[in-house]
């Protein structure tokens, strides 16, 4: 308790003595699954986020510094080496996919609610660097092999010039909509430890509901202007 004393003293707040045995507890029972960084206010990590963080880094590290020793390497398997990675290839478009698919969950034990990009901002920004590289290069890989890019005849389709912009506003609104499931399941569960329902619309789950509308309109307009055509 006098360690959680100085530590309230020393950002301005005080603690009763009850106050001060029920954080402890709370603490002492947090430890059995999370690690606990104590910044400004305190910033929870969870344990699997942290190792899974660093596991998932260390693959990707790995594995692209083989593909860029497999570019210069010319006394192994050269011949080998140019057949995976030509343009087109099968073989290099799946490792490029397996990189976006350990990126995506990398997104997740990195940059979501008690993960260590909470913690640190360079880790949440790099995280999403790299997901964004993988994507690049996987469109680097279709324009190599002659294909377009993937969203190319949608974004540049001039029948419907506003097809792009719903696009855009689809993908940006998936993306709210994941991190608000995200934050909601891990405040109720973790932090709170309240059960999880969803039919009780509160102010703790309506942006659910918001963010699952925006999602379902603005995917249900691009469909329309996809598929439907004025006569």
């Amino acid at each position: 308790p006098s360690d959680l004393d100085d530590y309230g003293q020393s950002i301005g707040a005080r603690f009763t003595a009850e106050e001060l045995r029920e954080v402890e507890g709370r603490f002492e029972d947090m430890t059995q699954t999370y690690h606990l960084y104590f910044g400004r206010g305190g910033i929870i990590v969870q344990r699997w986020k942290l190792f899974g963080s660093i596991a998932i880094s260390g693959l990707l590290t790995t594995i692209t510094l083989l593909v860029v020793i497999a570019h210069f390497d010319s006394i192994c398997c050269p011949k080998k080496l140019r057949v995976f990675f030509r343009d087109g290839s099968k073989g290099e478009r799946n490792l490029i996919l397996a990189l976006i698919l350990l990126s995506v969950v990398g997104l997740h034990t990195s940059t979501s609610k008690f993960s260590v990009g909470e913690a640190q901002s360079n880790v949440y920004f790099s995280t999403w660097t790299n997901f964004a590289s993988c994507v690049t290069n996987y469109e680097v890989w279709r324009k190599g092999s002659g294909r377009n890019h993937t969203f190319q005849n949608i974004i540049f389709d001039t029948d419907i010039q506003m097809k792009r912009y719903w696009l855009m506003i689809s993908i940006t609104s998936t993306i709210t909509f994941l991190s608000t499931i995200d934050y909601f399941i891990n405040n109720n569960f973790i932090e709170d430890r309240q059960n999880f329902d969803c039919l009780d619309v509160s102010w703790a789950n309506l942006w659910i509901w918001i963010a699952l509308a925006s999602v379902l309109l603005c995917w249900g307009v691009l469909l329309v202007h996809r598929y439907l055509h004025a006569e």
